[in-house]
């Protein structure tokens, strides 16, 4: 039953945008959150295939399950957080490039929207830890309570428009995880400001990003070939990722780093 709710209220975004708004706007919105959904989908298809087997091992131990927790955390959201914010420095290139300029209407809702999906790993795993204890009881009671959060988020597109829908969205995506997080933090004690405390240089590092390669991107100027400073600002984000995490001792880097060298000696 909380799959069924959370599908349509996934759903109703986009019927509130049909119906109060163009049907240019409709496919402009649709377009972006395509876009934004591709890595956290990504991650979370990955992420359900093993986490519940794993942390189901471990329900008797929530100590070893909170370790286990923090650093699957720690590497996922270093994936997706630096993901999320290099799509949004790159949406005008590359909307560009992969659709053409009659779709550049695209680029701001995608620019926000991103924010929306930057905590979605997040839920992800405290709703898997709920589910390795046993606890699918709170399902139900922890969608409810976040689509009821999400009203205001609603309003605020039939209202004032896309862009304040879109804005809803990512304050309703912080309280939904603090939601989820005060059930983690009873079960386990890992709560919210333990996890964004083990995330924060994965946040740091998205800065940088943000101070070094938005203007950049701003300044290039038009006329360039949008392929070549799509896979510009790609290598020197990438670059940027690199150094950063090596100069910051980062866990997840060589957990990461370990597991890309074992792979290739496979």
């Amino acid at each position: 039953l909380s799959g069924i709710i959370d599908r349509f209220y996934q759903q109703l975004n986009r019927l509130i945008v049909g119906k109060f708004f163009p049907a240019k706007e409709l496919g402009l919105y649709t377009r972006a959150e395509q876009f934004q959904s591709l890595p956290a989908q990504s991650i979370s298809g990955a992420l359900t295939s093993f986490l519940l087997p794993i942390f189901s091992k471990m329900q008797n131990e929530p100590q070893r399950m909170k370790n286990a927790a923090k650093k699957v955390l720690k590497i996922v959201m270093f994936f997706n957080i630096n993901a999320m914010i290099l799509m949004a420095i790159l949406a005008a290139p590359l909307i560009n490039v992969l659709l053409g300029d009659r779709w550049n209407g695209t680029v701001p809702y995608l620019q926000l929207l991103v924010f929306v999906g930057i905590l979605y790993p997040m839920h992800l795993i405290n709703v898997q830890i709920l589910a390795a204890l046993g606890r699918s009881d709170l399902f139900l009671k922890i969608e409810i309570l976040k689509k009821i959060v999400g009203i205001p988020a609603i309003l605020l597109g039939i209202f004032i428009g896309i862009k304040a829908m879109i804005l809803g969205m990512i304050v309703t995506s912080i309280i939904a995880l603090a939601i989820n997080t005060n059930y983690t933090k009873k079960l386990i004690n890992f709560g919210i400001s333990e996890q964004i405390k083990s995330i924060a240089k994965s946040f740091l590092i998205a800065f940088v990003l943000v101070i070094t390669l938005a203007p950049l991107v701003y300044f290039i100027p038009p006329q360039l070939n949008q392929i070549i400073v799509l896979l510009l600002i790609s290598v020197l984000g990438f670059v940027i990722v690199l150094f950063s995490s090596k100069a910051m001792k980062m866990e997840e880097y060589y957990e990461i780093k370990d597991i890309v060298i074992s792979f290739t000696k496979a």
